[in-house]
């Protein structure tokens, strides 16, 4: 079996962009062989922050000859009556460089047709066009340059790997040339032919396009997501009931050589709410914080990137202190939140604007609170205490808005003006209807 690699090394791609970027090369690979008439099994993209791989299994040596059909005009405007061709005729044989046509009908019509012999072509000679026209012609949803304006591509590119089987098969892009070098883990191997700053990973002679998987593999490099993806929720399984898919896809394209580890969150923070804490690791650090049970424990993974046996306590305790900072400005924040009582948020809503034309959050306040009411009653709602609490619910649903809390952190719009509305002593069913205010939950699977 035949198989066609190509590796584009690259300067760090942001991971919200990678499967994006990998999807559309697969698409664009699949109809660019198609359409050479290229014969292969699979087209397979993987890759990571650094590298954007394709393995092609199955490839033909050669494109399959093949024959075109051309339809010119109908007969009758395309040949005279004394059976020339007409200018109309010519001009058709021209702009398609026939010598000879014939007459097919279609239908109840005559029309002139000529046939195109599309040869057989070597595969390493179209590979060569292909492989540049494929990766160029990606979506980017963002574009540099770089040098002296080299580009536009998603960032810098340092190296190109291109081979069938073990065969070198010249690629370039902008003023890289392919080769059949890649490049170890940037952190755990030590680079040979590069300043250390750069930190580019040692140099790899791929020695086939089917070893190139393995090889990486022993330069502490998974390319393929799946594996790395494997890696970190088998890691979460051990430790918790629920996590964050999306995450769970961003962290597998921050790393290359995923390492689960465990740290602990200081017992003077586990005083604070679950949900700012939960959301301060998730979105600040893009750890895995541990739930059971629906309650947060005073651990977390984290996914290191370049952890041995020799820096794991020195990457935990360097990662506890970073976190231990967030978690000081999560307690100041919620600590001067509480100063406040939540009905002086309400002044503080009419100094922010809505929507030009439509007034001040304070004003849409005044709405919710007469929608709310309306569909109370329609709902039969009529028991005066109930009535109240619709009203009070409406009225505070905003007030945390204006907090230090969700200024920091607006996902938890709503869920700290539930957890603030019943620190404040309003009712359990008025703390709820504003947690719930935008049917979101710190939980995302909930």
């Amino acid at each position: 079996m035949t198989t066609y690699l190509l590796e584009i090394g690259l300067e760090e791609v942001p991971a919200r962009f990678m499967p994006g970027i990998l999807s559309d090369l697969k698409t664009r690979w699949e109809a660019a062989l198609t359409a050479q008439r290229i014969v292969f099994e699979s087209v397979e993209t993987i890759g990571t922050y650094r590298r954007l791989t394709t393995l092609v299994s199955g490839i033909a040596s050669q494109s399959t000859a093949s024959q075109t059909r051309l339809r010119g005009p109908m007969k009758s405007i395309a040949v005279t009556a004394d059976g020339q061709l007409s200018p109309a005729g010519q001009g058709f044989l021209k702009k398609t460089n026939l010598t000879e046509y014939q007459i097919e009908t279609e239908g109840d019509k005559d029309y002139i047709v000529g046939y195109v012999e599309l040869p057989s072509a070597q595969t390493q000679l179209l590979l060569e066009k292909l492989a540049a026209e494929v990766t160029l012609g990606i979506a980017l949803p963002i574009a540099m340059t770089w040098g002296t304006g080299i580009g536009p591509f998603i960032r810098p590119i340092h190296w190109i790997v291109s081979m069938l089987d073990d065969q070198h098969i010249p690629v370039q892009l902008f003023d890289i040339q392919s080769g059949i070098h890649s490049r170890g883990h940037r952190f755990l191997t030590d680079s040979d032919d590069a300043p250390q700053w750069i930190a580019s990973g040692v140099s790899i002679a791929i020695s086939n396009a089917t070893t190139y998987l393995t090889q990486l593999n022993e330069h502490h490099v998974l390319v393929d997501a799946a594996e790395r993806k494997a890696i970190i929720e088998t890691a979460l399984h051990q430790y918790t009931d629920e996590w964050d898919p999306e995450l769970v896809e961003e962290v597998v394209y921050l790393t290359e050589w995923p390492t689960p580890l465990t740290n602990t969150i200081a017992a003077r923070y586990m005083d604070l709410p679950d949900e700012p804490i939960i959301e301060c690791i998730r979105k600040n650090q893009k750890y895995f914080p541990v739930i059971r049970n629906e309650k947060l424990q005073p651990v977390y993974i984290l996914i290191a990137e370049s952890a041995t046996p020799e820096n794991e306590a020195m990457i935990l305790k360097g990662n506890q202190s970073v976190l231990g900072a967030r978690l000081d400005d999560v307690r100041f924040f919620w600590e001067e939140d509480l100063k406040t009582p939540i009905d002086t948020a309400l002044e503080k809503l009419k100094t922010v604007v809505y929507q030009k034309g439509l007034g001040s959050v304070s004003d849409k306040v005044s709405r919710i609170e007469t929608l709310a009411q309306e569909i109370a009653k329609k709902i039969d709602i009529t028991n005066t205490h109930e009535l109240a609490h619709v009203q009070r619910a409406a009225r505070l649903s905003k007030a945390d808005l204006v907090s230090h809390m969700v200024l920091e952190m607006p996902k938890l719009q709503g869920i700290m003006g539930g957890i603030y509305a019943s620190r404040n002593g309003e009712s359990p069913d008025v703390a709820a209807a504003i947690s719930h205010l935008y049917d979101a939950t710190i939980n995302p699977n909930a």
